[in-house]
C-alpha cells in the first residue's frame, strides 16, 4: 500500500503539465489547492518549453523539469530516457493533466505507484488511478484539474482560488525596455492561439467577437499587450488570427495595442 493510499498525505508529486500557456495558468489553481490540503507536499512540474516558464512563476512548485520533446511527437526513446533519469526521485504520485496517451508514458515507465488521469486515448492501462471525465459535473478545465488533484474520497472545494503568479520586478522592467512599452496604470496581456480562430471555440469566423470585452478593459486600464503566436502549420490560421482579430478591434483601441512576437515561445513570458 502506498503512502498516498495509506494516509492521504503525499510526499512527492510529479505533475505532467499542459502545453498551452492558458492551461498552465489554470493548473496553478490545482497547485494552490494541493498545498492547502497538504502543506508539506513537494510538487515537481514536467512541462514543454512553451509553458514551462509559467511554472517558474509558481511559488507552490519545488522545481520545473523541461520536457524537450516537440509538441505532438511520441518520441518513445526520449521519453523512456527521461523516465530513467527521473526514476531515482521517490515520487509516490503522478498527475497527468493532459488527456493524451503520450503524457502518461513517463509516469508509467518511472513506476510511480499512483498515476492519476482521465480515461482518454485508450490509456487507462497506463494509469493506476484512472478517472472518468464527467463534463456536466466538471465543465471547466480548472475544475477537471482540481478533481484530478484531490482523491474522490476527500471533499472537493466549494470555491476555487484565482490563479496567482509571482512577478519578477527586474524582468518586468527589462521587458518594458526591450519592447519600448509604456506600461501605464495597468497592462492586459493576451496570447491568441488557434482556438481564437475557430468557430467551434465560440468565436465568429470574422474574429469580431472576442476582442470587444478586451477593448473595454483597455479603455479602463491603459494599454494592451497582445503577443502574436508563431505561425501555424495550417496556412489559413495565421491570416485568420491576425487580420480578422485586428479588424475586430475598434479604431479607438488600436493606439493602446502593441503586438509582440519572438521566435521562442518562452520569450513571450517575461513577467
Amino acid at each position: 500500500m502506498t503512502r498516498l493510499a495509506r494516509s492521504n498525505d503525499p510526499a512527492q508529486v510529479l505533475v505532467i503539465g499542459p502545453s498551452w500557456v492558458g492551461d498552465m495558468v489554470m493548473a496553478q489553481v490545482l497547485f494552490q489547492v494541493m498545498r492547502r490540503r497538504w502543506p508539506r507536499v513537494q510538487i515537481d512540474l514536467l512541462a514543454p518549453p512553451a509553458s514551462a516558464p509559467v511554472g517558474l512563476r509558481m511559488a507552490e512548485l519545488r522545481r520545473v523539469i523541461p520536457l524537450e520533446i516537440p509538441h505532438g511527437e511520441l518520441a518513445f526513446k526520449a521519453r523512456r530516457t527521461l523516465a530513467r533519469e527521473l526514476q531515482p526521485v521517490d515520487y509516490d504520485w503522478a498527475i497527468c493533466l493532459p488527456n493524451s496517451f503520450k503524457s502518461a508514458l513517463i509516469p508509467y515507465w518511472m513506476k510511480i505507484p499512483v498515476r492519476t488521469g482521465f480515461r482518454r486515448e485508450m490509456r487507462a492501462w497506463l494509469l493506476s488511478d484512472p478517472h472518468r471525465l464527467n463534463r456536466r459535473k466538471l465543465p471547466r478545465t480548472v475544475d477537471q484539474y482540481v478533481a484530478l488533484g484531490l482523491p474522490p474520497r476527500l471533499p472537493q472545494p466549494h470555491s476555487l482560488p484565482a490563479p496567482r503568479l509571482q512577478v519578477d520586478a527586474t524582468a518586468r522592467s527589462l521587458a518594458w525596455q526591450e519592447f519600448a512599452l509604456d506600461p501605464g496604470p495597468r497592462v492586459v496581456a493576451l496570447a491568441p492561439g488557434p482556438n481564437m480562430a475557430r468557430p467551434s471555440a465560440g468565436q465568429s469566423t470574422n474574429g469580431r467577437v472576442w476582442p470587444r470585452p478586451s477593448c473595454k478593459v483597455v479603455t479602463r486600464s491603459g494599454s494592451l499587450v497582445a503577443p502574436r503566436m508563431p505561425p501555424s502549420p495550417r496556412k489559413s490560421l495565421p491570416r485568420l488570427r491576425g487580420r480578422s482579430i485586428w479588424a475586430g478591434v475598434p479604431p479607438y483601441c488600436r493606439p493602446s495595442i502593441c503586438s509582440l512576437w519572438r521566435p521562442s515561445p518562452s520569450a513571450m513570458i517575461r513577467v
